[in-house]
């Protein structure tokens, strides 16, 4: 009876240790497995009582705990730092602020109201972009944030956005994160479709990408926030990254240094290129080629 327990007991601890392996080994491929999440930052996000009409704030913080989960999942930052974000309503249009609150946490100011949902993630999801690709790491000029390549962040994130909505239709319809919001899924990528098919984010009849970005860079320089050209750019970088999150793992090497965001164009590009790791810069290549750019090899 001993020996057979004794077996039994080897048995088992022989299991258990061979699910742990496997649990370990393919954890950089399932991002929902536990010690793949356990490898993210740990994520701290604070929602502010006011105005969200309908939305309950303890309902608004676990949606966006849930979007932050799915993007740092996708894009995983360079930082293992608690990630700390106080979000906050406001009327005009979603920001995140150049300066942090006293306790250090990101300010986060978003425009959804009421229970849609698929707007607060689409919102959300756009600022949270801007903390990943460091847009507070740039040299200042008087105090302020350089502009002049500020129009492709502004169109990477809106890209980022869209992405993370096909991501959150696709991981709610096997688990949404609360019960109520069993369903839901197909509404984040119905809200995807509709943005896409929207008419300004379409390029002008017989007019090339290309052809189209020359007419309109200065005036992107000039006006980065353009969010009707923001968004023309954007549908072009989601033909180019795809639904690979290997290829969107390039946004954390974006603004690599303090001056690379007052640098020309071309050279804010070499700059994002080279800090990327081999893997990661397929994606970026295909933006070089996009804007009919070439990146130099060193």
């Amino acid at each position: 009876m001993k020996r057979c327990l004794a077996g039994l007991i080897r048995c088992v601890v022989g299991l258990a240790m061979a699910c742990v392996l496997v649990g370990t080994a393919g954890a950089e491929f399932n991002k929902f497995n536990p010690v793949y999440i356990s490898r993210l930052p740990r994520i701290q996000i604070e929602v502010a009582p006011g105005n969200w009409g309908q939305m309950e704030v303890k309902d608004l913080q676990r949606l966006l705990e849930a979007v932050a989960r799915q993007q740092l999942s996708d894009i995983p930052p360079l930082s293992r730092d608690t990630l700390s974000i106080y979000v906050i309503p406001r009327n005009d249009f979603p920001e995140v602020m150049l300066e942090r609150n006293r306790d250090g946490a990101y300010v986060v100011r978003l425009t959804a109201r009421d229970e849609r949902l698929y707007q607060y993630a689409y919102q959300f999801a756009h600022e949270l972009c801007h903390i990943q690709s460091h847009y507070d790491q740039k040299e200042l000029r008087d105090g302020k944030l350089p502009v002049q390549n500020q129009w492709f962040e502004e169109s990477l994130c809106e890209a980022v956005s869209i992405f993370t909505l096909r991501q959150l239709a696709a991981s709610w319809d096997e688990r949404p994160p609360s019960r109520k919001w069993s369903g839901y899924g197909a509404k984040f990528g119905a809200y995807a479709d509709q943005l896409l098919a929207q008419a300004h984010r379409q390029l002008p009849p017989e007019q090339g990408f290309l052809a189209w970005y020359k007419t309109n860079a200065e005036l992107l320089r000039v006006n980065p926030y353009d969010r009707e050209k923001n968004e023309v750019i954007a549908g072009q970088l989601l033909t180019i990254f795809g639904d690979d999150p290997i290829r969107w793992q390039s946004v954390v090497y974006l603004n690599p240094h303090l001056e690379s965001a007052l640098q020309p164009f071309p050279k804010y590009l070499h700059d994002w290129y080279q800090a990327c790791p081999e893997q990661n810069r397929v994606p970026v290549k295909g933006v070089f080629q996009l804007f009919g750019l070439v990146p130099k090899q060193e």
